[in-house]
């Protein structure tokens, strides 16, 4: 790698100094080249990039085709999404919209922080949870703020429970 100011390097150094890293940043390749004047340095600072790699980034909207028209949804304003399918029928700010996807690829691409599985069929944004209210054989109903009752089965209810404990 070509130090900065050397023949064939392009942008310039971002960082560097008594730290003895040296941060470069490589215009033509629109990334980061990291130098370390110690191997020890430069591992530390290639543990630190990996872990902002593998950084997850999760919906913020879901863009929903209906009747030829697409329709923005945050997901700040989903209450729950059920599957239909495969659809999933998402109900947001008193209204319903069916997304043509599968459950289980919207829950891997919505924030597990703020929605939750409770059912095989069912995935709810647990600020909208109001409360729990125990059935028979483990299961048990989640209460929503709008007076909505979704099952909650006992496979996930353990993690519904954990969460709220916290």
């Amino acid at each position: 790698v070509p130090a900065a100011g050397a023949p064939g390097a392009q942008g310039g150094v971002i960082g560097g100094g008594t730290s003895g890293i040296s941060v470069l940043a490589d215009s033509r390749s629109n990334s980061l080249i990291v130098r370390a004047n110690s191997a020890a340095k430069l591992a530390h600072t290639r543990s630190i990039i990996e872990r902002l790699d593998r950084r997850e980034t999760y919906l913020e909207r879901l863009a929903i085709r209906t009747d030829g028209s697409i329709v923005f949804v945050t997901t700040a304003d989903i209450d729950y999404a059920e599957a239909a399918g495969n659809y999933v029928r998402i109900r947001a700010s008193r209204t319903t919209h069916l997304l043509h996807d599968t459950l289980t690829r919207l829950a891997e691409r919505l924030d597990p922080s703020r929605f939750l599985r409770i059912h095989r069929s069912t995935i709810v944004n647990v600020d909208r949870i109001a409360e729990i209210q125990p059935m028979f054989h483990g299961d048990a109903v989640a209460v929503l703020r709008d007076g909505t009752k979704l099952p909650v089965s006992r496979t996930y209810r353990a993690a519904l429970e954990t969460l709220f404990e916290a």
